[in-house]
């Protein structure tokens, strides 16, 4: 076989390599782990653009999918969902339109009974590479989660 034919042979062999990869399933986003608490009714959720992603179809519960956009990377409930636990699931939808066979799933509550927010004071410019931040007590909360930067969740026992 000379050389233009192995040439030809491996771009076509290349080709149909490409035609067949499937997008990379979506990740939510980096600080949205599964088995989240909301205490408002209408959360958002997040996620990232994979490679081959050209939009993404969502699902609450089970239910239909709905096609979005890969602008689209977050989901804001329209309606007001029930004190309840509740299932999301997102997949990418590649160019040609076909949705991947796999799907990224979170599950999460909604506590709208929950404890209060704590509101931080003296959070302002600092140049303290250890700056302390506080907060008043919430009534009734055992503990409090917190983040920088919106990395991991670090509990704090109180």
């Amino acid at each position: 076989m000379n050389i233009f034919r192995r040439l030809i042979l491996i771009c076509f062999l290349a080709f149909i390599f490409v035609l067949s990869c499937k997008p990379e399933i979506p990740l939510f986003a980096p600080g949205l782990e599964d088995n989240l608490l909301f205490n408002t009714s209408t959360p958002t959720i997040s996620w990232d653009v994979p490679y081959g992603a050209a939009g993404f179809e969502y699902r609450i519960d089970g239910g239909e999918w709905k096609r979005v956009a890969v602008t689209v990377t977050s989901y804001t409930f329209d309606i007001s969902l029930a004190d309840g636990v509740y299932s999301f699931d997102v997949r990418v939808v590649n160019a040609e339109g076909v949705p991947s066979d796999s799907h990224t799933s979170i599950k999460f509550t909604i506590d709208t009974s929950s404890v209060g927010v704590p509101t931080p004071s003296g959070v302002s410019p600092t140049n303290n590479v250890k700056p302390v931040i506080s907060w008043e007590a919430v009534e009734d909360a055992v503990a409090y989660r917190v983040r920088i930067d919106g990395g991991q969740w670090i509990l704090l026992n109180s």
